[in-house]
């Protein structure tokens, strides 16, 4: 969505009309719509700003950022300002179920490797096991008679590649959930630095 908002900018110029674009959970603005094309003046992520409406007034609406910044933005008419209300309001919700839909996943790929943790620390004691089952055969006495070497062999290697292919599952796992994390980190610096550019241009 976008088009024509008034933002408050200070008590000596008062409202000044600026051109909005909402895009991709951004608020971006611009002097005008011909300024598009030369960057914002200004942005803000949905996901970290409170929506507010003024109490007194049907065209003035608040995006607040807890603790950092306050944007006062006023529509031309109250029609206008609940387009944009329902459009913002949309947006951050989007937002939110992104977010926990990622948390999600990394919580279920977390209980997988503990799992696959468990498992493979049960597979470590089976083959400790089959070890000291074939040193009791090669060790045999001498009224026994020898096992099947390729039989042993057959044994050892099936126990062997179970656990390799576990150990492979972990690691695809370990390498997921670290992935993810790195995401959340790159967006929460960006949020980050959206908010910074924020609070240096709120007053334009």
């Amino acid at each position: 969505m976008e088009g024509v908002l008034y933002k408050w900018t200070n008590y000596l110029t008062g409202w000044k009309p600026r051109w909005f674009v909402l895009d991709n959970g951004i608020l971006s603005y611009y002097d005008s719509q011909d300024d598009v094309c030369k960057g914002s003046k200004g942005s803000i992520k949905m996901a970290v700003c409170e929506i507010k409406v003024h109490p007194m007034d049907s065209t003035r609406m608040e995006l607040i950022i807890p603790g950092e910044q306050h944007f006062y933005m006023k529509a031309v008419n109250a029609a206008e300002r609940q387009r944009w209300l329902v459009a913002l309001g949309s947006s951050k919700a989007c937002l939110t179920d992104a977010r926990t839909k990622k948390e999600k996943e990394i919580n279920e790929t977390n209980e997988s490797l503990k799992t696959k943790m468990s498992e493979l620390r049960l597979y470590c004691d089976l083959l400790m096991q089959q070890v000291h089952t074939i040193q009791e055969y090669v060790h045999h006495d001498e009224n026994h008679s020898s096992p099947s070497i390729e039989v042993l062999d057959n044994c050892l290697k099936e126990l062997l590649l179970t656990h390799l292919n576990d150990v492979s599952e972990i690691k695809f796992l370990d390498y997921r959930a670290v992935q993810q994390c790195h995401v959340e980190s790159i967006a929460l610096s960006e949020s980050t630095i959206m908010v910074h550019h924020c609070h240096t241009t709120s007053n334009n």
